[in-house]
């Protein structure tokens, strides 16, 4: 366990690149800045975004055609590192004063050819980028909490999970509506899967859409908070849940779930790819 200041170098952000079958490519962003690993984690070198010093990275993202472009960006206070090079250089972009934190990012399908991204803040809503994140703006008509927690895309419709509910967007992410889920509740993740959102809650579980509408997933386990959620499609679609200190799985939507075992003495706190990463800042795979 690495250290700062006398307090655990704690794990703030992890992702695993779209090609990762290939690649092996890791990044995790911890309290001492960002860690790139080149093979599925079984290693790890600290990399070197500012020049001025070391700052925690707290959201990262691929681009979705990463095999070629070799494009990810990382969130640091300030503003947002973007590489173009898998991690090799970095170059920087400066959020609008005073800088939000950010808590998620969220890249567009069809980043290749619109550019756009978004970033979810603890204080300034949704912050949008449609230049390949060289700068970035807020777009927060009608997001009456601008406390987001998570971001996901499903088809057209961005959607942001705050502080008090749940919020979608039409346009872009220029203007928004609340999407009332069945109870008023945080919602702390978001992830689509088959057209299907699902929106993970404080208080109440997960929910799902269905019909227009929502229902709520039930199952044991599922009562706790839902840290986060990780969909994948294809023959062997699948949905991970964070349920507290759990990470429960389904793989027929929702249907039916069970429990994967972790290390008693750690506590899980991100999913990327097929790897779990822990309070501690240990990164292993599952």
């Amino acid at each position: 366990m690495m250290t700062i200041d006398s307090q655990p170098d704690l794990l703030l952000a992890l992702a695993a690149s779209p090609d990762f079958k290939k690649d092996k490519l890791l990044f995790a962003g911890r309290r001492s800045g960002l860690y790139r690993s080149t093979d599925a984690g079984k290693s790890w070198a600290a990399q070197s975004i500012i020049a001025s010093g070391t700052l925690s990275v707290t959201a990262l993202a691929f681009s979705p055609n990463f095999a070629k472009d070799q494009i990810v960006f990382a969130a640091l206070p300030g503003g947002m590192a973007y590489s173009r090079d898998a991690g090799n250089h970095w170059l920087w972009a400066q959020f609008p004063t005073p800088a939000p934190y950010v808590s998620a990012l969220t890249i567009s399908p069809s980043f290749e050819e619109d550019k756009t991204l978004f970033a979810a803040t603890l204080e300034d809503g949704v912050l949008r980028s449609t230049d390949g994140g060289a700068s970035w703006q807020a777009w927060n008509f009608g997001l009456l909490d601008k406390q987001a927690l998570c971001l996901t895309l499903n088809g057209e419709a961005v959607y942001a999970g705050t502080s008090t509910g749940l919020f979608r967007s039409h346009n872009g992410g220029r203007s928004w509506r609340e999407a009332a889920l069945p109870v008023e509740d945080s919602v702390l993740s978001l992830a689509a899967l088959g057209g299907r959102l699902f929106a993970g809650t404080e208080s109440h579980g997960l929910f799902a859409s269905a019909g227009g509408g929502w229902k709520q997933v039930k199952a044991k386990g599922l009562e706790k908070p839902i840290n986060q959620i990780q969909a994948e499609a294809g023959k062997e679609a699948f949905i991970r849940i964070l349920a507290g200190d759990a990470l429960m799985e389904s793989k027929d939507e929702g249907k039916t779930w069970r429990k994967i075992q972790l290390p008693p003495e750690e506590a899980p706190v991100l999913l990327a790819s097929l790897f779990v990463g822990f309070i501690s800042g240990q990164v292993a795979a599952r």
